[in-house]
C-alpha cells in the first residue's frame, strides 16, 4: 500500500481541483460572498472528505439485486471514476431509473445534499442508486474510485442567505445523523427528522428509497 501513496495522493488533489472549480463557479453564479462556498471547504482544515476504492464482483447470472440502494450523498460533490456501467438515476416518476454509463477519460460529479442545504433547495441533489452492471458488462468485476467532497466539520449547515445559522447542525453532526441511519429518534419529531435531510426529504425521494 505504501507504494500506492504517491498515486493516491495525486488523484485526490486532481479531484479536489475538480471541486474546488465546482465550487468558485456555483459561489459566482449565486453571489454567495460572505461567506464563499470555497472558505467553507478548506482542505487543511477538519473535514469529513473520503476516497474509496470499490471492487464489485460480477453476479454468477442476471439479477436485479442492488450493489447499493437509493440515495442522495451527504457531502457537497462526488467524484466518481468507474470502469462498468452499474450507477443508475432517478430523475422524475416519468422517466424512472436511468443508466449513467462511464465515458473514459471522464468523471461523473454527484451534486451532494450539503448543497441543497446551502442553496436552500434551489439546487437538489439527484437520487441514485448501484445495480449490477448491465448485460452487455456482465462477468467482469467493478471497480469505482471515488472522492466525497464535504464542508469542513465547523460549518454550519444551513441556507447563505444571510439567515442566522446557530442553530443549524454543524457538518459533524449532520453527517453523524446521516450515518446513523437518519432515524426519527436523533431529532425532535417528525418536522426537525424532514428537515434535517437533503433531497431524500422530498416525497418522491423518500417513495425511491422506500421501493
Amino acid at each position: 500500500m505504501k507504494e500506492s501513496w504517491p498515486l493516491i495522493r495525486s488523484h485526490i488533489s486532481s479531484c479536489r481541483k475538480i471541486t474546488s472549480t465546482l465550487l468558485q463557479i456555483l459561489t459566482e453564479q449565486l453571489n454567495f460572498s460572505n461567506p464563499d462556498l470555497p472558505s467553507l471547504h478548506v482542505f487543511e482544515k477538519a473535514a469529513g472528505n473520503q476516497m474509496r476504492i470499490i471492487k464489485s464482483a460480477p453476479a454468477d447470472e442476471p439479477t436485479d439485486k442492488l450493489v447499493a440502494g437509493a440515495h442522495t450523498d451527504f457531502g457537497s460533490f462526488t467524484v466518481l471514476f468507474n470502469n462498468l456501467g452499474g450507477l443508475q438515476v432517478h430523475l422524475s416518476k416519468e422517466t424512472g431509473w436511468q443508466w449513467v454509463p462511464p465515458i473514459e477519460g471522464y468523471a461523473i460529479i454527484n451534486l451532494g445534499d450539503a448543497v441543497v442545504r446551502f442553496t436552500d433547495g434551489l439546487l437538489k441533489s439527484a437520487t441514485h442508486r448501484v445495480a449490477q452492471p448491465p448485460p452487455e458488462h456482465g462477468g467482469h468485476d467493478r471497480y469505482s474510485v471515488v472522492y466525497f467532497e464535504r464542508p469542513n466539520d465547523d460549518v454550519r449547515m444551513g441556507p447563505l442567505d444571510g439567515t442566522p445559522l446557530d442553530t443549524y447542525p454543524t457538518t459533524k453532526e449532520w453527517i453523524e445523523r446521516r450515518v446513523l441511519g437518519g432515524k426519527i429518534a436523533h431529532y425532535k419529531g417528525v418536522k426537525e427528522y424532514l428537515a434535517g435531510r437533503g433531497t431524500e426529504s422530498s416525497d418522491d425521494a423518500i417513495k425511491v428509497n422506500g421501493e
